[in-house]
């Protein structure tokens, strides 16, 4: 894995050093046509039904598929569309996850954070924290395998013979996205938590992907999964209370 710092500056991505107290996280809302509340969320931010933060982390898989070549952004035009005007308004960090990648030509506006600068590291109220969406330190055949599905060569041979079939492989591939289970809970999270903490070395360390909505004391480092999106409808804030940090939950209330 490459040091997040170094990977972002080749790549001339700008990205935050401190996470701000109003900042929001939500994660996983698996934006689909029967799943719109990603897009729900999105429209309250911009007509001011929820107060626009200084800082919007999106930790992945926001959508069910969408890949920067080809029509998946077609499909979701109304949502990338508010993103980017609201990306102009307050600071929008996106954690590639692995149902959506390869977004910097979809997203101007907006700090891309891929998967190879995963974590990323940042501070709040003078904690660490490492980010990310949470398919990292997997083991090397399923890194392998997630790589070259990224690679934008591999992408644009699929988008030939999408284009092919008239889009029958990509609208085929959203509608066996439809109707997956997003609700689950993993038995001995915290256990398999307990495994990966050598690879994280913040004060505080938020994940997405699990789709477990927990959070716990492990090996000194407070952990935070963030539950799906599509399932709670609920975003979060960080706060410091009672001499530790700890995170308060918002519901989509529109």
């Amino acid at each position: 894995m490459k040091n997040d710092l170094e990977f972002l500056m080749k790549n001339n991505l700008e990205f935050p050093m401190k996470i701000n107290t109003d900042a929001i996280f939500l994660s996983d809302a698996h934006e689909n046509t029967n799943k719109t509340h990603f897009l729900e969320f999105l429209e309250a931010l911009d007509d001011g039904r929820i107060s626009m933060p200084s800082q919007l982390f999106l930790l992945g898989d926001m959508f069910d598929v969408l890949v920067g070549v080809g029509e998946f952004a077609s499909f979701f035009a109304r949502q990338i569309k508010l993103i980017n005007k609201l990306a102009l308004k307050t600071e929008i960090i996106y954690f590639e996850g692995n149902h959506d990648f390869y977004l910097k030509d979809i997203f101007k506006n907006v700090k891309i954070v891929p998967t190879q600068a995963q974590p990323l590291n940042l501070e709040f109220l003078g904690k660490s924290v490492q980010i990310a969406h949470g398919d990292i330190f997997l083991p090397p055949l399923t890194q392998r395998a997630l790589a070259l599905l990224r690679k934008p060569f591999l992408l644009g041979i699929l988008d030939f013979f999408d284009k092919l079939c008239a889009r029958k492989l990509s609208k085929s591939i959203l509608r066996s996205q439809m109707h997956k289970k997003l609700d689950f809970k993993i038995d001995n999270f915290k256990e398999k938590i307990e495994q990966r903490m050598a690879n994280f070395s913040a004060d505080i360390i938020i994940e997405g992907h699990w789709h477990q909505g927990v959070s716990f004391e492990v090996k000194n480092k407070f952990y935070i999964n963030l539950p799906s999106f599509a399932c709670e409808r609920s975003f979060f804030m960080l706060e410091y209370r009672d001499y530790k940090i700890q995170i308060l939950k918002r519901s989509l209330n529109v």
